[in-house]
């Protein structure tokens, strides 16, 4: 019975949770120590509403990441925003792969002066770095 009933109620919370999106979700390249490669990320409001994101490097490489933005509020007319950012790669890494994550997440809606109980989303894109 309890399971049914966490079932339901998991059920009907999910359509709210997913109110933005990420792409691509991963990005793989080689090691070339000490150079500095651009690339972006899209982030999707797949919902057109009202969403303040904030944006954070995490992980292992995360010292060798610097972003465009660090802060997005999405209106119900902006349907995506482009990111863009930077990696310098580190010299002697050891072999294998070395990751970091750019983690963006939903900041709440605090303006009302109201306390606020719920949860936060937040959706990854990863960067993996391949040392031989």
């Amino acid at each position: 019975m309890n399971k049914i009933l966490l079932i339901l109620m998991l059920f009907f919370l999910l359509p709210i949770v997913s109110s933005f999106g990420v792409t691509p979700a991963q990005r793989i390249f080689d090691y070339q120590p000490g150079t500095e490669q651009k690339y972006s990320f899209e982030i999707i409001n797949s919902e057109s509403k009202n969403v303040n994101l904030v944006i954070l490097p995490q992980g292992e490489l995360n010292q060798s990441i610097s972003l465009s933005n660090y802060s997005i509020s999405f209106t119900p007319q902006v349907s995506s925003v482009n990111i863009e950012y930077s990696v310098k790669i580190p010299s002697g890494l050891t072999p294998g792969r070395h990751s970091a994550d750019i983690l963006v997440m939903e900041i709440p809606d605090t303006s009302s002066g109201t306390t606020y109980i719920g949860s936060i989303v937040g959706i990854v894109t990863k960067i993996v770095l391949d040392v031989p």
